[in-house]
């Protein structure tokens, strides 16, 4: 009985080594084409591409040329609708096919199929490409740059408009209503309101960038840059309202300071 026991556990080991070495075996003979393409994960944001692809005997590593072989090229958006749909040009080594920049315009992912195929053997891969605008893959570096700056730049903000909500204006006067002396400090008011609101824009763009770049969000993208945009233009104009605003008050500060050498009561300003 001891023996029967062994023997039978003899002969399973062995039937457990005789189909381990089938299955590897077959894996060896698998027949089709094996097809090869640069690992890029990030393309540039409306700018033309060209993709190449090597195809290969699976069996043997032989490269496949395009004499009996052809090869299909399919671009899908992310909603999976095909964008490009186009046989696969072959130079002397690889397979290539050019797509304009009309298939990037939208951040986002987007997919490839390539599938070759001659009278006998055939194959297939797929992959998929982030569209940015930038074309390399964001880092955490960066994104914390971006982040670190748009804290700096809000503080700034918050910083100079309580300074400036903090400066008390007006001129000196006695209780006669004679003037004492020119408060100057209304001249840094001013130009902290419009540092302060030069922060405000500096902040929108930042944030343009960062839902740009590393969130992708196309909608918060948009807006903050049209935000921006309409910062950026209002500036100018307030700019140059800031100088003739300081200007009239450094001419009425000086009509004050006149009066009151020659000892009469100025009206307050």
């Amino acid at each position: 009985m001891k023996k029967l026991i062994l023997y039978g556990f003899v002969f399973i080991l062995l039937a457990v080594s005789v189909l381990s070495a089938q299955i590897q075996v077959n894996s060896l003979e698998q027949e089709g084409y094996s097809i090869s393409y640069p690992t890029l994960s990030y393309f540039k944001l409306n700018q033309n591409q060209t993709f190449y692809f090597h195809v290969y005997n699976q069996s043997n590593g032989v490269l496949i040329t395009g004499e009996d072989t052809s090869c299909l090229f399919h671009l899908y958006n992310t909603d999976g609708y095909l964008l490009k749909d186009t046989n696969l040009t072959f130079d002397g080594t690889d397979f290539s096919s050019f797509a304009n920049e009309d298939n990037f315009s939208k951040l986002g992912k987007i997919s490839y199929i390539i599938s070759c195929n001659s009278s006998s053997l055939g194959g297939f891969v797929s992959a998929s490409l982030n569209i940015n605008p930038s074309g390399v893959e964001p880092t955490i570096e960066n994104s914390l740059t971006y982040l670190g700056l748009l804290f700096l730049v809000l503080a700034l903000l918050i910083i100079f408009l309580m300074i400036a909500l903090n400066i008390d204006p007006t001129n000196e006067y006695d209780v006669g209503g004679k003037l004492l002396q020119v408060n100057f400090n209304k001249y840094i008011r001013i130009g902290l309101y419009f540092l302060a609101y030069n922060m405000f824009i500096v902040s929108l763009y930042l944030s343009w960038q960062i839902s740009y770049q590393f969130l992708t969000l196309s909608f918060m993208a948009g807006m903050f840059k049209t935000l921006f945009y309409i910062a950026l233009i209002v500036d100018i104009p307030l700019f140059l309202l800031v100088v003739i605003f300081t200007f009239i008050k450094l001419m009425l500060d000086s009509e004050l300071t006149k009066f009151a050498r020659i000892g009469l009561k100025p009206p307050r300003k």
